[in-house]
Order: C-alpha cells, then sequence, then structure tokens
C-alpha cells in the first residue's frame, strides 16, 4: 500500500497534477499520507485538481501536502483554502505553499479557511516567498486563535515580499 508519492521537481505541470488527482479520486491512492508535489510548475489548474480530490474526501489520510514552488498564484491558493474548509482535509498537519505567487487574495481565503476550524490537526503552514503584504499576514495571523488552528506555530510569512499598500 502507497503511503508516501514524492513527485516534487519533476515537470509535471497541470496535467500530471490531474493524473494524480484522477488517482487519488479513484481510491486506489486512499492509504497516502505525505504528497509531494513540489516544484512541478503546476499551475493553478494543477492546484485545482489537486484541491478537488481533498475536497471530494477521496485524501482523508493525507497528514502533509507540499504544494511550493509551483505558482499556483490566488486562484489555485482559493481552491486549497476551499478544500480545507470542506472537512475532508482532517488529518492534513503540514500544509506547504510557499513561492507560489500567492498575493492577498489567496492568503485571505487561507485565512478563511483557518477560522473555519475544519483544519484541527494543522500544525505547519508555510506561505513563505510570497508576495503577502504585512498587513494581510497580520490578519492571517490573527485568524488563528478564533479558530481551532490555534496551535498552528509556524506559519513563516515573515519571507514574503510585502509590498505597500496600494492608495
Amino acid at each position: 500500500r502507497l503511503a508516501h508519492l514524492d513527485v516534487g521537481s519533476n515537470g509535471i505541470g497541470a496535467a500530471g497534477a490531474e493524473s494524480i488527482a484522477a488517482a487519488l479520486q479513484s481510491g486506489r491512492c486512499a492509504n497516502i499520507a505525505h504528497l509531494n508535489l513540489g516544484s512541478n510548475n503546476i499551475c493553478a489548474e494543477g492546484a485545482k485538481s489537486i484541491a478537488t480530490a481533498l475536497h471530494n474526501g477521496h485524501c482523508v489520510n493525507i497528514a502533509h501536502l507540499d504544494l511550493a514552488g509551483n505558482h499556483i498564484r490566488d486562484a489555485g491558493a482559493k481552491s486549497i483554502a476551499a478544500a480545507l474548509q470542506s472537512g475532508h482535509c482532517a488529518s492534513l498537519a503540514h500544509l506547504d505553499l510557499g513561492n507560489n505567487y500567492i498575493r492577498d487574495a489567496g492568503a485571505e481565503s487561507i485565512r478563511a479557511a483557518l477560522q473555519s476550524g475544519r483544519c484541527a490537526s494543522l500544525a505547519h503552514l508555510d506561505l513563505g516567498s510570497n508576495a503577502i503584504r504585512a498587513a494581510i499576514s497580520a490578519s492571517l495571523a490573527a485568524a488563528l486563535p478564533t479558530g481551532l488552528c490555534a496551535m498552528l506555530p509556524p506559519l513563516n510569512p515573515a519571507s514574503n515580499h510585502n509590498r505597500p499598500a496600494r492608495a
């Protein structure tokens, strides 16, 4: 039974992510606990495919999900946030969304997912090296004590390219 799937840095793109999502949804990969898709340029489309598999409850055992370095942008972050809010990611303890060109809108979606209280197992969230303004990072951090994700230690927004507020 496959429990650890690491296809990081293989250039699978959105099509590869869609294929992996289809395998996850088929039920053949129900035991996967660690999924590394980092640095594959899956973009927003690939993130949406993975998020759909998560949202539909086909990946309830995934505890570690690495989507870092995939250019998922705000659209992909919103898809992942919707999956987190679905309640089907109860085992997810580690989520890496670093270096994905996520801006304020994507971070706000993640904040709303954290506030939903449906990610009680999440212990590590990396949003580093994105383009999230300091004020949004602060609102994200402020959201933590209000939900069930209050025990989330390493948020890591410090390495964001904090942009000045727009006038």
